[in-house]
């Protein structure tokens, strides 16, 4: 089809019969305007089709109820969202509880709380027969028992507090576990014998059998099937996990320590105890340790309740993303690691050593914080 353009200062017509092109003639400056407006509709015209293409949804049903699959979109938003956050900072935590102090629980209080952590470092001595045990307990008072009397010696032998230890009692009154943990490294020559460790975590020991003197040997840890063995000079950590419902409740023993004021002689503690247990080093062999328990605690000052409005983010807690400790639990137990690792044997430490070059025991133990961050993200997916 043509189109008569005489006398027009422009004009535009079809290049062919039933073509989109056209040819144009006319004052240049207007042409490129008109050339503009086609494109502009076009570009119009291409967005509309593609918001009327019709999508498709998946339904899956079980019985009489039916559900939405959620798209890839949604997923990720959830993943992301506070609650997904706060679920794998408490996983992260669990994993590595040195770098990551974990999320506030939440359930059971309307008072205002924070969390803490106790920690202490140092050195310790192994026994002339190369034995020596360090266990976590989750207490800043009494929170690192030593076994240093010898192989069949019942223990432990001493205890010590968290180094900030005053300043915790001075401003909390109760608190509960969120997570715990233990690592040591033996300073050792590299021809010296290697030793064994076991590292692992015992569930729920009867809390007088942690006391100075109690019943446990450095050679009962050994025989334990909680524990995991490996290359003494290598290193160790192994990290605590909550037992039951009671260990998700406030308690004075967490900043007081252990005693007959709050517990009773049978009662065990709700927390399993992270521990590195060694023999065979060389004798009298300085083994460094680290040793800290991240909790929540209630300040002993609570003027009002939380405060509410002041953001998702800064106020979520493990209980705004589940209903329940119960099922929380059962979702987060099912993705993590075995609590007692060596150095040479956590899965990311050769993936740290390629880009970091940290080829030595002590780089491998670095190791650990690598996998909190793999489990953290698995744990952001749970709530999906």
């Amino acid at each position: 089809m043509s189109r008569d353009c005489t006398g027009q200062r422009q004009c535009c017509r079809p290049s062919a019969a039933n073509s989109p092109s056209f040819e144009c003639e006319g004052n240049p400056t207007t042409l490129l305007s008109m050339v503009k407006i086609v494109e502009i509709k076009a570009a119009t015209s291409k967005a509309n089709r593609k918001a009327s293409k019709p999508t498709q949804t998946l339904v899956l049903s079980s019985g009489n109820q039916t559900t939405k699959k959620p798209s890839k979109k949604s997923a990720r938003s959830r993943a992301s969202s506070p609650a997904g956050e706060v679920t794998s900072e408490y996983v992260k935590s669990l994993v590595d509880p040195f770098e990551h102090t974990g999320s506030r629980l939440g359930w059971g209080t309307m008072l205002p709380t924070s969390v803490q952590q106790a920690y202490i470092r140092g050195t310790a001595t192994a026994n002339a027969d190369g034995s020596l045990v360090i266990a976590a307990f989750p207490t800043c008072t009494g929170m690192v028992g030593f076994w240093t009397g010898g192989a069949a010696v019942a223990g432990p032998t001493s205890v010590s507090n968290a180094t900030d230890l005053t300043a915790l009692q001075a401003n909390f009154t109760e608190g509960r576990v969120i997570s715990l943990g233990v690592r040591s490294y033996p300073i050792i020559a590299a021809t010296s014998v290697p030793g064994i460790v076991y590292s692992g975590a015992l569930p729920c020991p009867v809390w007088t059998n942690l006391a100075v003197g109690g019943s446990f040997t450095p050679d009962d840890f050994v025989t334990w099937p909680t524990s995991h063995m490996g290359i003494g000079r290598e290193g160790a950590c192994a990290t605590g996990r909550p037992s039951d419902p009671k260990s998700f409740e406030f308690e004075p023993w967490v900043t007081a320590g252990f005693s007959s004021n709050y517990l009773d002689p049978q009662d065990d503690v709700p927390f399993s105890i992270p521990y590195n247990a060694y023999e065979a080093l060389p004798a009298s062999a300085l083994v460094a340790y680290e040793v800290c328990v991240n909790f929540e605690g209630i300040a002993k000052i609570a003027h009002s309740s939380a405060p509410m409005g002041l953001g998702e983010k800064i106020g979520t807690t493990l209980a705004d993303a589940w209903p329940s400790v119960e099922r929380m639990w059962h979702a987060v137990k099912s993705i993590l690691p075995p609590p007692g690792r060596q150095g040479s044997d956590t899965a990311s430490s050769d993936a740290l050593a390629l880009r970091t070059g940290a080829t030595s025991s002590i780089g491998k133990l670095l190791g650990y914080g690598q996998s909190a961050l793999k489990y953290g993200k698995l744990a952001a997916g749970l709530l999906l």
